[in-house]
């Protein structure tokens, strides 16, 4: 019967081989994929499908509350992208809400959306919409 002591010593020789082939790797990373650069973390914001662009503007959000009642509240627009926006409020939506915008100072926002996330920054809430549509197929 084999000990684990060398076991052990022949997995970290096989670690040490792959730092020695990218040097660039450290304990822990994952080395790239057939040569691929690797991907820049989600927080940088690199790897969203779509570029945001900054747009200012009101919206109000309509929907319908846990009882069924219809509820509205003004928001204020900071990003778009071809296929959501990132707005802020003063009221937390639940995930998964389905939400109708209405503006008459960005009227292409008007539409259907889903809360992808909602999350409490200082006095406001950030909240990510998913259109249902994304803004060039509203307009072909």
């Amino acid at each position: 019967m084999r000990s684990v002591e060398p076991t052990v010593q022949e997995n970290a020789g096989q670690s040490q081989s792959l730092s020695e082939r990218n040097p660039g790797a450290h304990a822990g990373s994952r080395e790239s994929f057939a040569g691929l650069p690797q991907q820049a973390s989600a927080s940088s914001g690199e790897n969203r499908a779509h570029e945001r662009v900054t747009l200012r503007g009101q919206i109000e959000l309509v929907w319908r509350d846990a009882k069924q009642q219809i509820r509205s509240m003004e928001a204020k627009v900071r990003n778009v992208s071809r296929a959501g926006a990132l707005v802020h409020c003063h009221h937390a939506l639940p995930v998964g809400s389905f939400v109708r915008i209405r503006s008459t100072e960005l009227y292409f926002l008007s539409g259907c959306a889903r809360v992808q996330h909602c999350s409490r920054r200082a006095f406001t809430y950030h909240i990510g919409l998913k259109f249902y549509a994304e803004l060039p197929a509203r307009y072909h």
